[in-house]
């Protein structure tokens, strides 16, 4: 076998991992990932991809020899197959709609199971059918992303989530569409997986409320890009955090995502409307005057951000 580097090694073995879950409803055995993988730094690469919990210890009370992996939603999103991570995608937004749709319209302090989820859903995609592998995927994928509340609960063979109670953040999500790409700004196909949260150019203003708008534009509220890297890294501090039972980083992890905004973080996104034929020029010679007006920072008028 060609040797790899190491950034080459984590993405094939996650695909592995993915494949193994996603066509088997299987874990992938540590051993295998070994031999298939015989002269190359497979220990280490496996190492750094479950310390970053991107893929998961199936059973935490055996050797490390006899350990098997499940993947994280982030697996999906890092291990190169875009059917494989456009399927996570599709199917966390549609379960991700409906735990919000389910936490709003009642209450189960015991508890949800399948059957419950299934039912909303018909409820919440009235002209739309999903078949229970699709529904499955994305409540197991559900927990990473933040919906579901308490450690991850699964069934015994640990491939499907069999009770869950709802996460009060799932009722706060702007727009479920957007969660799965909000949640991954902040993950890159590298061994360095989690950094310190920085701006970075993969992470986009993320919408929070509309504020007004007229004939011209609409104008909505936003979080900058680099608060929106740091939210992603505290979800993961949290999840991990919850694994390993430190509660001193899972309240500080807690505490820095939930906070308010600062006013620093926070920015007003203006979109144009382009309505007749004719009326793209119009709109962008628009822009451009603005945007030579703000560049000139004149007192009383908003600062320029992006």
């Amino acid at each position: 076998m060609t040797a790899m580097t190491k950034e080459q090694l984590e993405v094939t073995i996650l695909l592995d991992v993915v494949r193994s879950f996603a066509d088997l409803k299987q874990s992938t055995a540590r051993r295998a990932l070994i031999i298939k993988y015989k002269n190359q730094p497979a220990s280490v690469a496996i190492n750094d991809l479950v310390s970053h919990n991107i893929i998961y210890r199936k059973n935490t009370n055996v050797a490390t020899t006899d350990e098997e992996y499940l993947p994280s939603a982030a697996a999906f999103e890092l291990c190169g197959d875009n059917r494989l991570r456009e399927q996570a995608k599709h199917a966390s937004t549609i379960v991700l709609t409906t735990l919000q749709n389910m936490f709003i319209g009642e209450q189960k302090k015991e508890g949800f199971n399948f059957q419950d989820l299934k039912r909303h859903v018909e409820y919440v995609y009235t002209n739309q059918s999903f078949d229970d592998e699709t529904l499955k995927l994305g409540l197991y994928l559900a927990r990473d992303l933040g919906a579901l509340m308490g450690h991850r609960l699964i069934q015994p063979d640990e491939t499907e989530v069999e009770w869950f109670q709802i996460s009060e953040s799932a009722a706060n999500m702007p727009n479920p569409e957007n969660v799965w790409d909000r949640f991954m700004t902040g993950f890159k196909p590298s061994s360095v997986m989690v950094e310190e949260p920085e701006a970075s150019s993969e992470a986009q203003w993320e919408q929070i409320k509309r504020l007004g708008g007229g004939g011209q534009s609409d104008v909505f509220l936003v979080r900058s890009p680099a608060r929106v890297t740091q939210r992603a890294a505290c979800l993961r501090t949290i999840w991990a955090a919850l694994d390993q039972d430190k509660s001193a980083d899972f309240a500080d992890a807690m505490w820095s995502y939930s906070r308010p905004d600062s006013l620093s973080e926070l920015g007003a996104m203006k979109v144009f409307k382009i309505r007749d034929e004719g009326g793209e020029q119009q709109a962008l010679d628009r822009l451009k005057q603005e945007f030579r007006i703000l560049r000139e920072n004149r007192p009383g008028l908003p600062k320029l951000l992006d």
